[in-house]
């Protein structure tokens, strides 16, 4: 770049004074400086702050590490998982819900608090977005304020219960908890409980801020988020199905003979495969094909199974009701069909019922529990007790027999009912607020179906006698992607297993021979990735795609709001230090939510767009109109 010479050996114009060179060399050269610091930094800056995080964590975690090598390899995968998430969000976002599941187990305990991987990485990205938002790497997306005000409205409520309860706290009832953890009984201050019970009501609301910044024009992430828990869930359902083989036990028995599998408990496991079941229910009734249908029917099949076999019946009482309004809301014919084939099955579901009711006498202490529960909350009907305090209140007013008033030995304390436990904690606004929350997110839900609902062929027989014709568009064009693909794999085996190369059908030699091999098995992996794996994408694949969203959404969310009557684990796990062990279980149920408030802001935009348009359209032919009249007069 050549500063000087301006003029080319004239004088400057009359009247004008010459530039000043070196002032504008010194500010390019400040220019220069500035873009390389932005660069420097906008190279380093998740390096140093990397380096930070893990010196301090080495700092306060690393005495909890020595010799325990699951613990160590945990550790590993989170800070794997936040490498890949500095360097790409939406694969970050990917394996944070993969870790969420019940597959990796936690990482450490601090006292009776039991942390896991996916609650680390849930706040890490959070600061994480917001480190990228105020360097404008990445762009904000919210929901609508119609969708989340239930959240906002239980987080401002536990808040003020908290508040008001250190005021008006009963005499009596003490300030501190005992906690059995692997055989040792260790006393927490209340106040710990109180803060993580606060903590706990905005982790919903955080969730979803992360998933709609997150999947902000990235759709096609849903996708690959919906195929890694099916996949998961699958594997899931083998272990269930193996163990029980293996233990040989009966399904009265196996839950209590094994409550675990590895290191991960039967809940964890029910509530993935409940999601699972969810997703390849509504994607087997919305099948463009009939080997996708056959597919998501073994899957959902499967993991069914595995359900059955946890002998959980707060997962059962999920997954029942979740399958029946995805059915009532796909079809009338299916639904009325079903009922048929159900109701000479009743007098037998029935006696079974009873039969699982004499083996789990435990579950009749919920009458009680749930009795003693609302009768903590009429000490103080308004605001209740504040998040974190159920236990101690709990304890104090119990009417358990005697050998279970002991909660420190028992593990209860628990409302076992999400309702009652709200109620307690934050009166009767909180109720509101939390039945608001999921009746929302269902509204959304359907509408996104309703919205996006496709076509489906018309059969024969059977599969049109119950409306279970194949998911179709009669305006889109025929995608042959899959059919062509399997025909290549099957002539490409074919040649290969006869020694012929399929280019020039003639022989060839070993060398040559060995090198097309490897060709074939890589292709052959590709073209099997795309078949199964691989995202075809246009107008009409993308509405089935938010059809099966909106479906399974609003399966999952009424039946675990059904769930919820008996156990308090489907949206807010109790806020007890003892019980955060199962905050991970909602994580993903979440994520699905944050998908469809995604797709409802999305909608609410257009529409507001549309109608601004409108407007603007209205105004200008006004206009038109009015200088029209003037001219003619």
């Amino acid at each position: 770049m050549q500063l000087t010479d301006t003029f080319k050996g004239a004088f400057p114009p009359s009247g004008v004074s010459a530039p000043d060179i070196t002032s504008q060399i010194a500010e390019q050269r400040r220019n220069h400086r500035r873009i390389l610091l932005q660069r420097t930094l906008g190279y380093w800056w998740f390096r140093i702050l990397l380096f930070i995080a893990v010196a301090i964590a080495s700092a306060i975690i690393g005495q909890y590490l020595s010799g325990n090598v699951r613990t160590i390899l945990c550790s590993l995968v989170v800070v794997a998982v936040f490498i890949v998430a500095l360097k790409n969000i939406l694969a970050g976002f990917l394996l944070t819900a993969i870790v969420s599941t019940a597959w990796l187990p936690k990482v450490t305990a601090f006292g009776t608090l039991d942390v896991y991987p996916s609650i680390i990485l849930i706040v890490l990205l959070f600061w994480l977005l917001v480190v990228r938002v105020a360097f404008h790497r990445e762009k904000p997306f919210f929901p609508s304020i119609w969708t989340i005000w239930p959240q906002v409205g239980l987080i401002v409520l536990a808040l003020i219960s908290e508040f008001m309860i250190q005021f008006t706290w009963i005499n009596g009832v003490p300030r501190e908890i005992a906690h059995k953890y692997t055989g040792i009984i260790i006393s927490n201050p209340i106040w710990q409980d109180e803060l993580l019970g606060i903590w706990m009501y905005t982790i919903p609301l955080t969730i979803i801020l992360i998933t709609t910044t997150v999947i902000n024009k990235k759709e096609q992430w849903i996708e690959y988020f919906m195929r890694a828990v099916m996949f998961l869930g699958v594997l899931g359902s083998g272990i269930i199905v193996y163990e029980f083989r293996r233990k040989g036990a009966t399904v009265e028995t196996f839950r209590t003979a094994v409550p675990s599998v590895l290191w991960m408990t039967l809940r964890s496991l029910s509530q993935l495969l409940v999601q699972t079941s969810i997703l390849a229910y509504a994607r087997f009734l919305y099948a463009d094909r009939i080997r996708q249908r056959f597919l998501y029917g073994f899957i959902m099949v499967f993991c069914l199974i595995g359900v059955y076999l946890s002998l959980q019946n707060s997962w059962w009482v999920e997954v029942a009701v979740g399958m029946i309004v995805i059915t009532i809301a796909y079809s009338r014919r299916l639904i009325t069909f079903c009922i048929a084939c159900v109701i000479p099955l009743l007098p037998f579901l029935y006696l079974y019922l009873m039969r699982l009711q004499s083996v789990k006498k435990n579950d009749l202490n919920r009458v009680t529990i749930w009795h003693d529960a609302f009768w903590i909350w009429t000490r103080r009907p308004v605001l209740g007790f504040g998040p974190g305090n159920y236990w101690a209140y709990d304890q104090y007013y119990t009417t358990l027999a005697r050998n279970l008033r002991n909660f420190t030995l028992t593990g209860l304390g628990v409302a076992h009912d999400g309702y009652l436990q709200v109620l307690v904690e934050t009166g009767p606004l909180g109720v509101i607020f939390y039945i608001s929350s999921t009746v929302v997110i269902a509204i959304a839900a359907y509408k996104l179906y309703s919205r996006y609902r496709v076509s489906r062929k018309q059969h024969s027989g059977f599969p049109g006698l119950v409306d279970l014709g194949l998911a179709v568009d009669p305006h889109a064009p025929v995608s042959r992607r899959g059919r062509k693909v399997k025909l290549d794999i099957i002539v490409s085996m074919k040649s290969r297993f006869r020694g012929v190369n399929p280019t020039d059908k003639g022989l060839v030699s070993a060398p040559r021979y060995v090198k097309e091999t490897w060709d074939f098995m890589r292709d052959s992996v590709v073209r099997l990735w795309v078949l199964f794996w691989g995202m075809e994408t246009n107008e009409e694949i993308q509405k089935r795609r938010n059809c099966m969203l909106g479906l399974c959404v609003l399966g999952l969310v009424v039946g675990s709001a059904f769930g919820d009557l008996t156990s308090s684990s489907f949206f807010l796990p109790p806020r007890q230090l003892n019980q955060f062990v199962e905050t991970p279980q909602v994580i993903v149920s979440w994520m699905l939510f944050g998908f469809v408030l995604y797709k409802d802001q999305l909608w609410r935009i257009a529409r507001r767009r549309g109608r601004f348009g409108t407007q603007v359209r209205q105004a200008w032919n006004t206009h038109i109109n009015k200088e029209g009249v003037k001219a003619h007069e």
